[in-house]
C-alpha cells in the first residue's frame, strides 16, 4: 500500500526529518476516502 501511495505522489519522502509528509494532493483524497 505504501508503494501505491508513493507511486501516486501522494506521500512526499522529507530527507531531513526522514519521514513521509503527504502531499496536498493526498489530503485531498484523503478526505474523499473518508
Amino acid at each position: 500500500v505504501l508503494q501505491r501511495l508513493k507511486a501516486a505522489k501522494i506521500l512526499k519522502y522529507n530527507k531531513t526529518t526522514k519521514e513521509y509528509s503527504v502531499t496536498e494532493l493526498g489530503k485531498k483524497i484523503q478526505k474523499r476516502i473518508e
